[in-house]
């Protein structure tokens, strides 16, 4: 996995009573079942009685530049900065441990991007190993307009993403060798 550059911006606003989300994109859900949301929530769970107390609740504003259903990873980074922001806002009393699990708690992919830098991912996401020294390469991003759930994607492609047995034992990406012409493909 590796990140672009092309990102969502969140605005949060702890002066608020409660956890709620806006977005001018229809699209995006406003209620509980956005991941900006739930990341607020999982994280006034995790800690203590005194962060808890200061925090009642967050205003979540989003501007969205990456397109809802583009396989992106737009709302699992969106939890992941809600994450991180709110850490830092109260003075870090979630370890780093502790935001993987809580951001694990969110989506496979929602660590990755507390991660932030390129990472094989193994396990269902959540296992990253840092892939340094990749090149730096353009990239052209085409989104045809409408989303596509990404689960459905992989069922009717039939591919064996966690289940493959066969296990490689050298990657490209490990050890700084990896040639985007050599190993990208369509």
């Amino acid at each position: 996995m590796c990140p672009v550059s092309l990102c969502d911006t969140l605005t949060l606003d702890l002066d608020r009573r409660e956890v709620s989300v806006t977005c001018e994109d229809p699209e995006v859900p406003g209620d509980e079942t956005n991941l900006a949301y739930r990341a607020a929530v999982a994280f006034r769970e995790r800690v203590d009685k005194t962060t808890r107390q200061q925090m009642a609740g967050v205003a979540i504003a989003i501007e969205k530049a990456i397109p809802v259903g583009a396989g992106l990873g737009g709302g699992s980074s969106n939890a992941a900065a809600v994450l991180m922001a709110l850490n830092r806002h109260f003075g870090s009393p979630l370890s780093l441990s502790d935001l993987f699990s809580a951001a694990l708690s969110l989506g496979a992919d929602v660590p990755f991007f507390i991660f932030g830098k390129p990472a094989l991912a193994t396990g269902v996401g959540e296992i990253l190993e840092p892939c340094p020294g990749l090149p730096l390469f353009p990239l052209v991003l085409i989104f045809p307009g409408f989303g596509v759930s990404p689960a459905e994607t992989f069922r009717k492609l039939k591919l064996i993403l966690t289940k493959n047995e066969r296990k490689t034992k050298t990657h490209p990406f490990i050890n700084g060798q990896f040639d985007p012409r050599r190993h990208l493909f369509t």
